[in-house]
């Protein structure tokens, strides 16, 4: 994909002391492959997978002041995605079903702004790290699945990832993922159609 007038955010205190803004840094170019299957195993037992490679540079600019960007990877932009999840349902009487299911999510390591080091706050960008998170559910269910009892837990390693960084402030600020969660979920749907 090419992309055409990239917009990115700095901060340069000459022209807005307040606040980050806003540049049209200039072009760039977005390499990149994705995939997904869904195998069912058997009549219980199924797997849903999915991966995908993105590989996205600046190659040109808009201001010759900006031509320290060209050649920089996209923020926010990992290399490696996947997923995948297992699941398994069987029927436990004529009107109920009950299923296990586990899954997992991993995102890429991937940087939080264009430029290695921001002159103007002395801040470097940020490599946010690869993560992986886990999950787990198990639950009761309607064939035709107009309610659902579930439990569930959530980042079942209770994994610390880094979600977000930001550096637009004079300062490092970190938003970090949800720590495990155990819960109950139930669902009703109403309508026709069921």
């Amino acid at each position: 994909m090419d992309w055409k007038n990239l917009q990115a955010y700095v901060y340069n205190a000459l022209v807005c002391p307040t606040a980050s803004y806003a540049i049209n840094v200039g072009d760039a170019r977005i390499y990149g492959v994705e995939s997904n299957i869904a195998y069912q195993m058997s009549e219980n037992l199924s797997l849903q997978a999915s991966v995908n490679y993105t590989d996205g540079h600046v190659i040109s600019t808009v201001n010759p002041n900006y031509e320290t960007y060209v050649g920089e990877r996209l923020p926010f932009s990992p290399y490696f995605n996947w997923s995948w999840n297992l699941r398994y349902e069987h029927p436990l009487a004529s009107n109920l079903r009950g299923y296990f299911q586990f899954d997992m999510a991993h995102k890429g390591d991937m940087y939080n702004g264009l430029n290695p080091n921001d002159v103007n706050t002395g801040l470097p960008r940020v490599l946010q790290p690869a993560y992986t998170i886990m999950n787990l559910r198990l639950g009761l269910t309607a064939p035709n699945e107009r309610w659902l009892a579930e439990l569930y837990v959530t980042n079942l390693a209770d994994k610390n990832a880094i979600i977000y960084s930001n550096t637009g402030n004079f300062d490092l600020r970190l938003t970090t993922n949800e720590p495990r969660v155990y819960g109950m979920r139930l669902s009703y749907r109403w309508g026709a159609g069921y």
